[in-house]
Formats: C-alpha cells, structure tokens, sequence
C-alpha cells in the first residue's frame, strides 16, 4: 500500500497482479501508509481521508468503504489495521496536531458498519482536571502509527497510543 494505491504483487515472479488508486480528498504530508489486514478472504486498510477499505484480494474491487467520525485537519488512518473475530480494528493519527485526540474504531468486517469507537482521551471533566497545561493548549494525543496487537486467547486488543500535541509540554 502507499498513500494513494493498493497492489498485489505475485510473489514468485514480482508482476503486478492489480493496482487500484484511492482518490484521497486530502492528501497527508507525510504520504504514508503502512499496509493492510487480511482476514475470511478481504484485504483492509485506512487512508488519509479518514477511511476505512475492505478490498477482493482478487482485483482489488472495493466490497465496502467506510468513514470514521473525525474530520480534523492532520487526522488521517495511516496504521495497518488488524482483522480479527470478523472486526477490523484501526485508530487515527494526528494526535500530534493541537486540538485533535485519538481513537480506536472497530468495524464489521462483513459490511463495514461502525461496531464501537473508543475514545483514548476521554471528555469527561473530571478526567480532564488531571490534565495540567489544559488553560494554555486545547487537549490533545492519544492517536496512533502503528499498529495494534491482538491476543486471541482472551480477546485482548493492545492500543499503543501517543503523540502529545504540542510536543515536549
């Protein structure tokens, strides 16, 4: 995967099998994309404009599209997702952008429906009171790069989250 497109490379010859481009509304300034999910026979991934793909490993063709709930600028979906239990988990980036906070998503993998969102910095007020800087900067962080991890014995989804905005405060 990069920014814009989606490949499948046959592996023992290198020839491009498909390539399918995302139109992106908005584009990142890193141009980054960090790969897909595989799971019953779909590939996964995020994109810069906030959404979420389910792709036929076959041709590419989209099965469905979804967006999150987040339209900040910064925010965009560069993670590799992780496919498990017929969800697709993924997280936003942009935490690092003053205002914007993270959060973790889980969609069906069969039809693309939002299943729950996760809100790693919560609203509540008596959370936020910990927060120190919170009359000189807007709350932010807690958004994600990387992917999350999956244990499969107890059901537990892993969520490293991070970038604190405005960095070092």
């Amino acid at each position: 995967t990069t920014e814009r497109f989606s490949y499948a490379i046959d592996a023992a010859t290198c020839a491009e099998q498909w390539r399918v481009e995302h139109i992106v509304e908005r584009r990142s300034p890193l141009a980054v994309n960090r790969g897909f999910a595989y799971a019953d026979g779909r590939l996964f991934r995020g994109t810069n404009d906030g959404q979420v793909i389910a792709l036929d490993p076959a041709d590419g063709s989209t099965v469905w599209q979804s967006e999150i709930d987040v339209d900040l600028p910064g925010v965009s979906m560069p993670m590799a997702p992780i496919a498990a239990n017929g969800l697709v988990f993924i997280g936003h980036a942009g935490g690092d952008q003053t205002g914007v906070t993270g959060h973790a998503y889980a969609f069906d993998a069969e039809d693309g429906r939002m299943v729950w969102r996760f809100e790693v910095v919560p609203d509540d007020e008596d959370v936020l009171e910990t927060w120190p800087n919170r009359d000189r900067y807007p709350i932010t962080g807690g958004a994600f790069w990387t992917s999350f991890a999956f244990d499969a014995g107890p059901g537990v989804l892993y969520v490293p989250a991070g970038n604190p905005a405005p960095d070092f405060d």
